[in-house]
């Protein structure tokens, strides 16, 4: 996976853009000034941690994405931009004939309900966070839920209509 940066000398805008992979580093030479250093979050990853450090005269003062750094002659800043992969959560369905059903994924405050036929899936990108999730079955129809199984949860427990479950960062939850 790329990450993309934008270093900007603040006053006169642009200073440079490039993408870094993991563990990846990009040294340049800065003549003296205030910059800001900008991560572009890539889809499914979320940006958990950002330091600079290296001179008397670093100041970081910025915001989850990005540092705003001064820096004077002989100065060796560091900034370090730590990414961890978001989890996610599939749902499969299968029946004994075809038709559609709803499934919840819920954590305190938030649920998301998406339709699933069957042989069909469903994937959510959330956040760490502990979820249920629960199929909705047909009012008035012939069916009954009969069970489920999970792949790939550490903590969690089984329900009458559903699972639920843990998931942390790069957890990819199958049910």
């Amino acid at each position: 996976q790329l990450f993309d940066f934008d270093l900007d000398y603040l006053g006169d805008g642009d200073f440079a853009e490039f993408s870094l992979g993991s563990g990846g580093e990009r040294m340049m030479t800065v003549r003296p000034g205030s910059y800001s250093l900008n991560e572009l979050v890539p889809a499914g990853w979320a940006l958990t941690g950002s330091a600079c450090k290296g001179g008397e005269s670093v100041r970081l003062d910025g915001g989850d994405d990005h540092a705003v750094v001064a820096v004077r002659y002989g100065d060796n800043v560091v900034c370090t931009f730590t990414n961890e992969l978001l989890p996610t959560i599939t749902v499969e369905k299968t029946a004994n004939a075809s038709g559609s059903f709803e499934f919840t994924l819920s954590t305190e405050g938030r649920s998301n309900t998406q339709p699933v036929a069957t042989g069909g899936s469903y994937t959510w990108t959330v956040v760490p966070d502990v979820y249920n999730l629960v199929e909705e079955v047909p009012l008035g129809a012939y069916w009954s839920f009969t069970g489920v199984e999970c792949e790939g949860i550490e903590e969690g427990e089984l329900l009458d209509d559903g699972a639920a479950f843990w998931v942390g960062y790069g957890d990819e939850v199958t049910c």
